[in-house]
């Protein structure tokens, strides 16, 4: 690996007005950077830098799932007659708190106390009923460290995937990363302004407000709950700040200022950071189903194409997540988004199947080998640094931090470059570009398609990636 080396920010970070330029060319190189095309790109890294094959792999450390013990989230089945389903519900003493997913075509269902299960199993065996799942809850990915001093030349990750020379090209201008975490500090340097920070979005206001419509009239089937649904989304306070750290660390590791003299650069600088609240400022209700929809919702109705998600780490269990899954399925394939998730840090084999729908990173430490507490497995698409990055905290402070939490916002942040580049490329094109820029492990053994369940598709090289945006390899 070669060592994060001291540079002139300068030299890298440009105002970019070639990127005008860029956005005239963007349609037409659309047309010939077809996804079958891009697969067979160049992915050759430089010479003598290198994915590292672990020789001994993470202790794996077993995390009981945990979810919610009165909430059911629940799909009628097409065509189902809602005074059945109200009947149905009302047998189980189950209560319609509120609505979320596209054209609130799920229900949030409160149960008995302690009547989860039965409840569960009860309508699972139901014709009228599509769908119905818990509602899982999750927790950072995050692992805790010191702090360290603000000092651009020590971010390794931007050196090791070639960050600093693709802001030649682009530098994250025109795009939105939508950060679901514990909100954002819009007031430290590396956020500060409107130009940097969106008003976002509050998903916990919205699910208090179905929990406490629901409790204000329990027997009308959710109209009051529905109503301060739509009450609180239509009057969203968005970004209540950050009192956790958690969202403000994923961020700015995303999309800091350049060129401002504090703390650090961004792997997107230019990049606008949306922040969508999925839990309590303070991280202790942890994100849940339900919430994660509901930002969707936001996130598709505001046209943001990427979406950073570093909490939990059992997303990629379809069988537990049918609804989820098909509410990420649904942003990706009508908004043309991404999702990048953080693959966890429980050191264990996920046997779950890759998709594109959801964008599992992996993490490696400096020797560019798999990080101790990195989760990997088949679920796994791409790899990158997840230790000593430093980024800031809610008190503007430099703080280096651990965790595949931190993989997933680089690449999240390379998308923004290569999207940037090329503003008219699609999400398949994008991701596309992203798998053959990748640097790959020396001499390993990977499928026919250059995968291994360590990395994924590799590391992606941001400098390659905007290249092939732009046409110029």
């Amino acid at each position: 690996m070669k060592e994060a080396t001291t540079c002139n920010r300068t030299d890298y970070y440009k105002d970019s007005k070639r990127s005008t330029a860029l956005r005239l060319i963007g349609a037409a190189l659309s047309l010939v950077l077809g996804t079958v095309g891009l697969a067979a790109a160049p992915g050759q890294c430089e010479s003598g830098q290198h994915l590292r094959m672990p020789t001994t792999l993470p202790t794996p450390r077993y995390t009981a799932p945990q979810f919610m013990d009165d909430l059911l989230l629940v799909k009628p089945a097409g065509g189902a007659d809602a005074d059945e389903i109200k009947e149905i519900l009302e047998e189980v003493h189950g209560a319609v708190v509120g609505r979320i997913g596209e054209g609130g075509s799920i229900l949030v269902v409160k149960t008995e106390k302690g009547k989860l299960a039965e409840t569960e199993k009860q309508l699972a065996k139901d014709k009228h009923f599509a769908g119905i799942q818990r509602n899982h809850i999750y927790r950072p990915q995050q692992l805790q460290t010191g702090t360290n001093d603000p000092a651009f030349s020590q971010e390794w990750h931007l050196t090791a995937m070639h960050i600093t020379k693709a802001w030649e090209y682009a530098v994250g201008q025109g795009q939105r990363i939508a950060i679901f975490d514990t909100g954002c500090s819009p007031v430290i340097a590396d956020l500060k302004g409107q130009d940097k920070i969106g008003k976002g979005y509050d998903t916990l206001s919205v699910l208090y407000a179905m929990q406490n419509g629901a409790m204000m009239a329990p027997l009308d089937f959710g109209l009051s709950a529905y109503l301060a649904t739509e009450a609180a989304r239509n009057n969203n306070r968005g970004n209540p700040g950050d009192s956790n750290g958690h969202g403000t660390r994923v961020a700015t590791v995303a999309a800091a200022r350049a060129d401002n003299r504090a703390n650090t650069a961004g792997v997107a600088p230019n990049a606008i950071i949306e922040p969508v609240l999925v839990t309590d400022p303070m991280g202790c209700t942890g994100a849940n189903d339900a919430t994660i929809i509901e930002g969707l919702y936001f996130a598709k109705k505001n046209k943001i194409k990427i979406v950073n998600i570093s909490w939990g780490n059992s997303f990629t269990n379809w069988a537990g997540h049918t609804l989820l899954w098909d509410e990420i399925r649904k942003y990706h394939d009508e908004t043309g988004g991404l999702v990048f998730l953080s693959a966890g840090n429980n050191g264990s084999r996920d046997s779950n199947l890759a998709n594109d729908y959801m964008v599992v990173v992996s993490g490696v430490d400096r020797s560019l080998q798999l990080s101790k507490s990195s989760n990997y497995g088949n679920s796994v698409y791409f790899t990158a640094p997840s230790e000593g990055i430093l980024c800031s905290d809610q008190n503007g402070q430099t703080v280096m931090v651990d965790g595949t939490s931190f993989a997933a916002p680089i690449v999240a942040g390379v998308a923004a470059l290569v999207w940037s580049a090329n503003p008219g490329l699609t999400n398949k094109q994008v991701l596309a570009i992203l798998k053959a820029s990748c640097i790959k492990p020396e001499g390993a053994a990977s499928n026919l398609n250059g995968w291994n369940e360590y990395y994924g598709y590799g590391m992606p090289d941001a400098e390659k990636a905007v290249k092939l945006a732009t046409g110029r390899m």
